[in-house]
């Protein structure tokens, strides 16, 4: 839900109390009574109302701005102008509300039609998650039974201790210390890789100069928007969902750090680390 179809529900719940208090403090016994600035709750329910109609343009409601100069106290002498006018912001909210809602719900259809039709192109496998309603399956290890350093069975259900071991277990489940095909930096590649490694030539300078510029924050708006969901967070416990919802404020931050790592070709260690 967007930022101001909230703003346009919280206004419209506001008004509609607004018209029932009216409605109980100008009841036919206190119809003579002179109506203190108590209706208003000392200011706040009047200084509301005040910038709510400071958003409406008078004329759009066949007012005038002086119909938006509200008295501080009530007397039945003007109730019913008031409740009139109160009626005629409601309904103009609600008609307001109404379409920005058709508006959000009609950009929300077309931008998954849009996604559906390039995904059938570029992620086969988001499509046909979304197609078969696939639900992300999870596994919670919240017991474990492993061998300690004197090679003994042993049991935990300590979370801290199964997060270390399952690292340091999918870390190093498919290395192979002793094999003949490990890469050793200190031997030349064999010849047949020698030319799968050979510097490309022949790249136009104005591609290279086009990898080191800077990025922009479109760029990094644009990225986190495709960031896929319900994956599993790193060590900083940060998942997409959350990055997704950072303020502009942050993502300036963030835009910062990576242009930073970007110009002094150094990634902090942090950034580093992974769950595997």
């Amino acid at each position: 839900m967007s930022y101001k179809i909230r703003i346009l529900e919280n206004d419209q719940h506001y008004i509609t109390r607004l018209i029932r208090s009216l409605n109980r403090y100008f009841t036919p016994q206190t119809s003579n009574i002179y109506i203190s600035m108590n209706f208003w709750n000392g200011h706040k329910k009047l200084n509301r109302l005040k910038r709510i109609c400071s958003n409406i343009d008078p004329l759009s409601l066949e007012l005038t701005a002086a119909n938006f100069i509200w008295s501080p106290y009530l007397t039945s002498s003007h109730y019913e102008a008031s409740l009139k006018i109160l009626l005629k912001i409601k309904n103009y909210i609600d008609a307001q509300l109404q379409e920005e809602t058709s508006n959000f719900q009609r950009n929300k259809i077309e931008k998954f039609i849009n996604r559906r039709d390039n995904d059938l192109r570029s992620n086969q496998k988001r499509m046909l998650t979304s197609i078969l309603d696939r639900v992300p399956e999870k596994i919670k290890l919240d017991r474990l039974v492993f061998k300690d350093d004197t090679d003994t069975l042993t049991f935990t259900t300590d979370k801290d201790e199964i997060e270390s071991i399952a690292i340091d277990h999918y870390s190093n489940i498919g290395k192979v210390d002793k094999s003949p095909l490990a890469y050793d930096p200190s031997i030349p590649l064999r010849e047949e890789w020698s030319s799968v490694y050979e510097p490309i030539s022949g790249i136009p300078d104005d591609a290279k100069k086009r990898l080191n510029d800077l990025i922009t924050l479109e760029e990094l708006q644009s990225d986190i928007k495709d960031l896929p969901t319900s994956k599993a967070a790193g060590p900083n416990k940060i998942s997409y969902e959350i990055i997704k919802q950072l303020p502009l404020q942050l993502l300036n931050i963030l835009l910062s750090l990576f242009n930073y790592i970007l110009i002094n070709e150094v990634i902090p260690d942090q950034l580093k680390l992974a769950f595997l």
